[in-house]
Formats: C-alpha cells, structure tokens, sequence
C-alpha cells in the first residue's frame, strides 16, 4: 500500500469518554488522495504520531512528525518543502464552539524549500493560542539574500481576525528595515486590510496602507521618504556598475497608489529625486509621474541642475507597452507600437547607455531622442 499505518492504540471508555488512543502513521505517498479531492495537488513522505482523545465533546490531540518532502501545487507553481518537522498540541477543541475554550502550540522548522524557483532555507514558525489570543513568532531565508524575522499577536474578534506585529524585520545583504510602531493587520471574509504598516531603515521610511480583497480588488497606498536610489542599480542592467561604485544615488521621496484589481491594477506613481548621481556624474533634480492601465505605462519626467531653476536640461515624456498584472504574466512587454520621446538641452544623454539598453526586447517602441547644446 502506498499509506502504510502502524497504529498502536489504549482506548478506555467510560461515561464521558468517547476516544482515546494513540497512532502512527507512514506516508509514502498521497497522489490517490489528492486525485480524489481534485483540487490543488500535494503530495507528501513523512512519520507522524501523537494521541487522540475526545472527552466530553472536546477534542485534544498531539502530533510529531518528520516531513522528508511535501509538495504542493503544479509543476509551474509548485512549493517543495524538504526535510521538516512539526510539533503541535491542541487541547479542548470543542466543534459547537472551536475557539472558546481552544489552547494549543505549534512548531515547525523547515531545511529547504523553493517557490517559484527561488531559494527557502531555515525556516521556522511558532504559534501558540489560548483564550481567544495567539502569539506568532518566525524566521526564514529567501534566495539567499533576503531574511524576514516576525513576532507579533494573533486575537480573534467578531468575523476578524487581528495581526499585531510589534516586530517585523527585512533584511537584504547588508540592508535593514524595521517597522516603527505596530504593524496592524485586519483579516475577514472579505479580504485583507492594512491598517497600519511603517517601516526604517536609518533616514529612509515606508508607510503602507490599504486593502487586498478576496475578490482580487486593491486599494493601496503607499508613501516613501529620503529613499536611497541606490536600489535602482539593480533593477536596470546597472548593477554591474553599481558594483564599481557607478551606479545611482541620491534620494527620492514616492507616492504610490494602487487600485482596480490584481488582474489589471491600475498605478499612480509620483516621484521627487534629490542630489541624483548615475555613473558619477550630476543628473540633478528629478520630478517623475508615472501612470499605468490597461497595460500601457505613461511616462512624464524632468530634470533641472537645481531646485530653482524654471527649465529643465532633460525631460521624458512617452508611453511604454508593459502588463504589470499581479497574477501570471505570460508576456511582460505586449506587441504594441509605443514611443518614448528624450529631449535634452544641455544634458550628456550619453550617461544614460546602459540604461537604454534594457528596453532592447521591446521590438515595437520607439525611442526619439533631441539634443540641442548649449
């Protein structure tokens, strides 16, 4: 048999006693269950054991168990886990009333895992509830570079279920951000809600606000101060030169919003760059507004030496074919002819090569560039 059970139970019945026995469980594969459930597939090998007792309709139980692989999803989406191990306790889970008289811990540490093809290692999470309160703590690593490290409590209130995160870490290579304040989340039937989310990284902040409904439609909003431009290295093919010290840099304030759905968002971005340096030369002062829908981006952006001057020495103005979907994007750049206009007076556009090159793939944009010297 595919599911090999060993199970060995001491059961006693009185009055009040309905069961009480131990087990243990081999499972080496699940393909048929999952076939017969039809819906996401999964499948699992691990050793579980633990006791069951149910004593005046309150179910109690345990569970340890060493998960060597568990798999669920397609072969496109898929998360793989790899040698896990789960620990849990639930005692007095009553079903008229499941959360009343609940009290219950769970521990899971997982080596190794993958979602969409990107690295999971050292995975742990800790859970405890009692009284209607849980305590949520965990860490882990993704690709091999970024870590997230959460503590925070979990209450239960009328169809809502309460996040308040009083920690909240994100650290990239030698980078951290931390929250300030609680981060307050808000999560019912009807999807999740942002109520209160700011984060740190010595001068920089990020404040998130918003919701996320089941139903695929966005409502957020966010706002970012003194924002290091050095990340922008990495988006573009400058991160090469970010390495030798010639990528971007200076700071930007941002405002984003986001609406319509996940299928087609609709973004508003707006955009300040102060001090803007890109291959140790002076850009200058930056003013961006960038708006998305229906996948077009729409691109108006100028620069000036300085905060005071009236005419800008660079200004980009066009629109670019892009679907920025949330959900599985088949083709980033869609075949559709768009321009992007570079008028410059005064400014060395050359600077500029490598970024120029990222926009290579799109075979139907035009790019038209002006220069007049001064």
């Amino acid at each position: 048999s595919n599911i090999r059970k060993g199970v060995s139970i001491s059961s006693r019945f009185d009055n009040r006693t309905i069961m009480d026995f131990q087990y243990e469980v081999s499972l080496k594969n699940l393909d048929p269950v999952s076939s017969l459930l039809g819906e996401i597939p999964f499948n699992a090998q691990a050793h579980l054991k633990g006791t069951i007792e149910n004593r005046d309709r309150n179910l109690s139980f345990t569970c340890d168990g060493i998960i060597d692989e568990f798999y669920v999803g397609t072969i496109k989406g898929g998360v793989p886990l790899n040698k896990a191990r789960l620990i849990c306790r639930a005692d007095s889970l009553n079903m008229f009333e499941p959360l009343e008289r609940l009290s219950m811990t769970m521990d899971l540490t997982v080596d190794s895992g993958l979602i969409n093809t990107q690295n999971l290692d050292d995975i742990n999470l800790s859970f405890g509830f009692d009284h209607h309160k849980g305590k949520l703590s965990g860490y882990g690593t993704f690709d091999s570079t970024y870590s997230l490290n959460i503590n925070g409590e979990i209450s239960v209130q009328p169809n809502t279920y309460v996040f308040d995160l009083d920690s909240l870490v994100f650290s990239a290579n030698n980078s951290i951000w931390k929250n300030d304040q609680d981060v307050q989340l808000r999560l019912n039937y009807d999807g999740l809600r942002i109520m209160h989310a700011a984060f740190k990284r010595n001068h920089e902040t990020i404040s998130i606000s918003g919701a996320l409904l089941h139903s695929g439609d966005l409502s957020l909003s966010a706002i970012g101060r003194r924002l290091s431009l050095s990340g922008l290295s990495d988006i573009f093919q400058g991160r090469t030169l970010s390495s030798q010290g010639e990528g971007f840099s200076g700071s930007a304030n941002i405002d984003v919003h986001l609406t319509g759905s996940t299928a087609s968002p609709i973004i508003k971005l707006n955009a300040i760059g102060e001090n803007v340096y890109f291959r140790k030369t002076k850009i200058g002062q930056l003013t961006a507004d960038f708006d998305y829908a229906d996948q077009i981006a729409s691109i108006n952006a100028n620069v000036k030496e300085s905060t005071t001057d009236t005419k800008p020495i660079l200004t980009i103005d066009g629109t670019i074919p892009i679907n920025l979907a949330l959900t599985k994007v088949d083709r980033l750049f869609p075949e559709k002819y768009q321009s992007l206009e570079l008028k410059s007076d005064g400014f060395n556009v050359g600077i500029l090569d490598p970024l120029l090159k990222d926009f290579d793939n799109l075979t139907l944009l035009k790019i038209s560039i002006s220069i007049h010297s001064i």
